[in-house]
């Protein structure tokens, strides 16, 4: 029996980025659907755009290696950038935080909830993680309810964490204790 690779699932491969990824990187960053939404490191603000410059040396940064995956989202199929995606345990391997961006031409298509589910599953059998963590802007109810269906709780929330529009947003926190996906579905087709 070969070994499996733990980024590959039915339609998408989780891949390190490419520096030809660069252009389609800087277009889906500056997607106006995804404004608040891209999840990126905190030297990028999260509402403004992203140069061309920026994207390559975000695409450099991802590759160091250290604690945390950062992964293009590609089709199994054809190789097409679908979005990013990271899982990051610089603070505390025992929660690694997830994050899942998938181009808005392909929402509500899948792909998100597969890569999430890889990655899931990788954090539980690598990690010594008891859960796995996320967070999104109280705004983002698309986002709150891809988290609940993947079986995600909400657990809290930074109070007016942000603003948007001039009116202050929180920002909401969910997690995924180990023995819950053990225990669902998600896990058991694994």
């Amino acid at each position: 029996m070969g070994l499996s690779n733990p980024f590959q699932g039915q339609r998408i491969v989780l891949r390190a980025f490419e520096p030809d990824d660069a252009d389609a990187v800087h277009s889906l960053l500056n997607h106006p659907e995804l404004a608040g939404r891209r999840y990126l490191p905190d030297e990028f603000p999260d509402t403004t755009p992203v140069s061309t410059g920026q994207v390559r040396a975000l695409i450099e940064k991802s590759g160091g290696g250290g604690r945390a995956l950062n992964l293009a989202v590609a089709s199994e199929a054809d190789g097409a950038l679908l979005g990013y995606a990271s899982l990051d345990w610089w603070w505390e391997p025992l929660a690694p935080s997830l994050h899942v961006v998938i181009d808005p031409q392909h929402w509500r298509q899948g792909y998100g909830s597969e890569c999430a589910h890889l990655l899931i599953q990788f954090a539980f059998d690598t990690l010594p993680a008891r859960a796995v963590a996320g967070g999104c802007a109280s705004w983002n109810e698309p986002a709150r309810e891809f988290a609940r269906r993947l079986g995600f709780m909400e657990t809290g929330a930074a109070r007016r964490a942000g603003l948007r529009r001039g009116q202050p947003f929180d920002w909401v926190r969910f997690d995924m204790l180990r023995r819950e996906w053990e225990g669902s579905n998600n896990a058991a087709g694994r």
